[in-house]
């Protein structure tokens, strides 16, 4: 879900009360690996757009919740959406927010990531 989504949905609980005492699916998607490799490619300027992978590693993990890719997380969010009068963004909204800022932040390629070990 978007950071975006999450801050507009405590909003709307306080403001409308009609979230009091209830719990909230806040899911905007549950994209595979090769959408959103697709949404980044599409978000990035054309000089950038090789460094994205075209397939998915065959040794990445299953995902953490819900049947195996292509098979979709069966989700119902429509409470959320209902009661709170949010709108979510889309996947390809939240992915092209994410790597625009990346961007302008000078994030131009994955060898500027160093991981952390704890």
């Amino acid at each position: 879900v978007d950071v975006r989504d999450v801050a507009e949905a405590h909003v709307a609980a306080i403001e409308k009360g009609t979230g009091w005492g209830k719990r909230f699916l806040l899911i905007g998607g549950s994209p595979h690996n090769t959408e959103i490799a697709r949404c980044v490619k599409a978000a990035l300027p054309d000089e950038l757009k090789s460094q994205v992978a075209t397939r998915v590693n065959e040794t990445l993990p299953p995902p953490m919740m819900g049947a195996p890719p292509p098979h979709p997380v069966l989700y119902d969010a429509s409470p959320s959406e209902q009661l709170l009068g949010i709108r979510y963004h889309s996947v390809e909204e939240m992915i092209g927010a994410s790597v625009s800022t990346m961007l302008e932040n000078g994030f131009q390629s994955t060898e500027q990531y160093k991981s952390s070990t704890l």
